[in-house]
């Protein structure tokens, strides 16, 4: 069973990036290169090339960060970062505009 929805979700991760690559390809690369160029498919079939071993090199890097450390500690540091920041620059605000309104 958890075989099976693995297969699947690979699959389905196989079909989107597919569709990734076919839009952006259609809606950015074809738009302009096509008036240019009648290389009939072949600047698709080195671009596909290339984006499968970008998404091939993506996936192994990703492999091997520590998801429960990203979650659990980088990204809760980066949120309480953001937030203080936030907090901070919300309170320079108010005093900014508490003093424009004393003159």
């Amino acid at each position: 069973m958890v075989k099976d929805c693995v297969a699947m979700g690979f699959a389905i991760t196989g079909v989107l990036a597919i569709a990734l690559f076919d839009y952006s390809y259609r809606d950015y690369i074809l738009s302009w290169y096509g008036q240019l160029s009648r290389d009939e498919g072949q600047l698709y079939q080195l671009l596909s090339e290339d984006f499968w071993e970008v998404a091939k090199q993506l996936r192994q890097r990703l492999s091997h960060i520590d998801v429960v450390k990203v979650v659990c500690n980088d990204v809760v540091k980066a949120l309480l970062s953001h937030f203080c920041d936030l907090k901070g620059a919300n309170a320079r605000q108010l005093i900014k505009k508490t003093v424009h309104y004393q003159f």
